[in-house]
């Protein structure tokens, strides 16, 4: 549904009801017992490499966060993309911060939706 503000006559989209009545998303930080898929826990455990590099890692190499250029380089080529058309992030937040600094002027709006998480209850339906 489509309705306007009356202040500023401006469309905007109306969430649905169900939308509106979903309670905000707020993870349990303590007392897991369990994996938890929403937090992008890993169910296979790391690859063999993984641990290989690991085992060879110093204390001061764990306390330096890698380049990301070499890394982006791999995943372009994998992707048949140029190195310039890949950034690597530190999360979405970092990717969310970049993108609004490239693309949006101090006078500009943006729509942020929450939750950002798949809904699996029933107040989706």
């Amino acid at each position: 549904m489509i309705v306007t503000d009356t202040a500023t006559n401006v469309g905007a989209v109306k969430p649905r009801k169900a939308v509106l009545e979903m309670p905000e998303y707020h993870p349990p930080l303590a007392g897991r017992t369990a994996l938890r898929l929403d937090f992008n826990e890993n169910t296979f455990g790391s690859s063999p490499r993984v641990m290989e590099k690991m085992r060879s890692a110093t204390a001061e190499s764990l306390t330096k966060y890698p380049e990301r250029e070499p890394a982006e380089r791999i995943v372009a080529k994998h992707f048949e993309l140029q190195a310039e058309q890949v950034l690597l992030t530190n999360g979405v937040d970092e990717a969310i911060h970049l993108m609004c600094c490239a693309f949006l002027e101090a006078e500009d709006e943006a729509l942020i939706a929450t939750p950002s998480f798949l809904c699996m209850t029933s107040a989706c339906n």
